[in-house]
């Protein structure tokens, strides 16, 4: 089970974060054959010998809140409602003097709707794999943090040589077929805001294990400066480095694409987590200066070296500002006018031309900007507000489990990352690609893990 969620992370991303038909589709028949897997080995003899299944009324609670999504997303697409719950778009379009439509359904396209529930069953499939997976042994979910680190180090990597190739080579449209901005990195995403995203995560949970093995090996501020010198040295050129240099490569990936909420977002999100994990992990009598000092100024130096995108992109933000505007209009005016039922999860593209106005009509927009805006106008706002409560749920857990300091990395870890990827979320729609969601849904299921059980990792 760690082999394959470990395989989902580094392989989703190519190419496009799997967003297309056959990327998810594949994901959807893994996420399938997990849970036959876990199924098999619920009736193990050496799953037996161990409590899988710690007991957690907030846990299960939270879970069946997500569950509500996906369940209501397919009630959308069926035709054995009401007759009075059906969009009016299928009146107006196909109906009239026929009557009802046959397709008629709550969601003005249920299709989409269709592929959303698979979707959402998929990932969370897939959390709840990651999460018997760390409860069976804590060092799984430790391993399932490095892979998800390792998969940010790389795809930043990859960005950035993928840059520097368009800047000064030409790329055959079969390798990158989409050209966007020369300036910015995006990798093999669509879009620079799903690079920065997933790329963010990374960061986080590198971060993370670096502050991890800090802890475990017991560093303390040097006394002289002599000694405080040797041991950077020593430091640096043994283990150190390699969290060093990870985060020094996420960190440019991210400022070369461009992301301005991307940026923030990860920095929020580093700084959450290393808030909680001092103030509720074990930590050594005094703090270690010597590598967050380091750490700051190559962090700094990469700021002033490629930052450049990242300035540009902020001194442009007014001009976007106006259709960024027409599309949370358009949110608004879609759950005013269908605030129970929903316009269809995951049919916005549908719901964009029926409020589109005439300055951008001529506009094809797949997502709003606003995964929450987005939410509620397709699944209306109870089951909207059902789901958000459920992620509520899921992070009060969290920090539950960071406060009692049990296995402290990776409940906090996953706070850290819930706060950056839901920030994210207010201003893009990264989570909307399958790679995205994907993690997410590993670290979310390995910080539940952590959070619910008593063994220290």
């Amino acid at each position: 089970m760690v082999a394959v969620l470990g395989l989902l992370v580094m392989l989703t991303p190519l190419p496009l974060g799997s967003h297309r038909d056959w990327g998810w589709a594949a994901i959807a028949l893994a996420a399938s054959l997990l849970a036959l897997l876990m199924g098999v080995l619920a009736f193990a003899p050496v799953a037996q010998e161990r409590q899988l299944a710690h007991r957690s009324a907030g846990l299960r609670l939270g879970v069946l809140c997500l569950l509500s999504l996906p369940v209501w997303a397919m009630v959308q697409t069926s035709n054995l409602v009401p007759a009075s719950w059906f969009h009016p778009a299928w009146f107006i379009s196909f109906g009239g003097a026929n009557g009802i439509p046959p397709d008629a359904a709550i969601s003005v396209a249920p299709d989409m709707s269709a592929n959303s529930a698979v979707r959402l069953l998929s990932y969370l499939t897939i959390g709840v794999g990651a999460w018997a997976a760390a409860v069976y042994r804590a060092s799984f979910g430790l391993h399932l943090l490095r892979v998800v680190a390792v998969a940010g180090v790389f795809y930043g990597a990859y960005g950035l040589l993928e840059l520097a190739a368009r800047q000064h080579f030409a790329v055959h449209p079969a390798v990158m077929p989409y050209p966007t901005d020369l300036s910015s990195a995006n990798g093999p995403f669509v879009n620079r805001n799903h690079f920065a995203t997933f790329v963010g995560m990374g960061l986080v949970c590198l971060v993370a294990l670096w502050r991890h093995h800090m802890v475990a090996r017991g560093l303390r501020m040097p006394t002289t400066i002599r000694r405080a010198l040797r041991d950077s040295i020593e430091r640096f050129l043994g283990q150190e480095s390699v969290y060093l240099i990870g985060c020094a490569v996420m960190f440019c990936a991210l400022l070369l694409s461009g992301s301005r909420a991307g940026v923030a977002t990860t920095l929020i999100g580093v700084a959450l987590l290393l808030v909680l994990m001092r103030a509720f992990g074990r930590s050594s009598s005094k703090p270690v200066i010597i590598p967050w000092v380091t750490g700051m100024s190559v962090a700094s130096g990469l700021l002033m070296l490629a930052g450049y995108p990242l300035l540009t992109r902020l001194l442009a933000t007014p001009a976007v500002l106006g259709f960024r505007k027409s599309l949370m209009d358009i949110g608004l005016q879609a759950i005013e006018d269908r605030p129970f039922l929903g316009h269809g999860v995951g049919a916005f593209e549908q719901t964009y031309f029926l409020y589109a106005s005439t300055e951008y009509a001529l506009f094809q927009v797949d997502y709003m900007h606003n995964e929450f805006l987005e939410l509620a106008a397709g699944a209306g706002l109870p089951v909207a507000l059902v789901t958000i409560l459920g992620f509520v749920l899921l992070g009060r857990k969290l920090l539950a489990g960071t406060a009692r300091k049990a296995g402290t990395v990776l409940p906090a870890c996953g706070l850290a990352v819930m706060a950056q990827v839901g920030l994210h979320s207010v201003f893009d729609f990264s989570v909307s690609v399958p790679a995205v969601a994907l993690t997410f849904s590993v670290v979310l299921g390995v910080a539940l893990a952590g959070a619910t059980t008593k063994i220290r990792t």
